[in-house]
């Protein structure tokens, strides 16, 4: 079983307003429910932090990370607002050591694919 990590940082988010008006927990919620919906043996945990601003990691355990990613990521790249606040990476074949990041807010990180 391979995790995979999103982490959101809802102080980046990117608004023409400028205001930040929730902390993410509903942006968890949608992710959770459509990871629970393509990969329904997918286990996850919910983790809240502080590090120059608020951060949430979602770590999902599952054997199928393909699919999950695939609908993870067609949400985060789909919402301009997570999009410039959002990191996702997996593990690779050696666990952490060779992990793979599959999208990140700075566009000019070098992405890694899934196969």
């Amino acid at each position: 079983m391979k995790c995979l990590n999103v982490q959101l940082q809802p102080s980046r988010r990117s608004c023409d307003s400028g205001v930040h008006a929730d902390d993410g927990t509903a942006h968890v919620d949608t992710i959770i429910a459509i990871a629970t919906e393509q990969a329904p043996d997918a286990a996850f945990d919910v983790q809240r932090g502080e590090d120059d601003g608020l951060y949430i990691n979602i770590n999902f355990y599952t054997n199928d990370i393909v699919s999950l990613w695939d609908a993870i990521g067609e949400l985060v790249s789909s919402d301009p607002l997570w999009a410039s606040a959002t990191i996702a990476c997996c593990e690779g074949d050696n666990g952490w050591d060779d992990y793979l990041l599959l999208y990140h807010f700075d566009e000019t990180e070098q992405l890694d694919t899934l196969t």
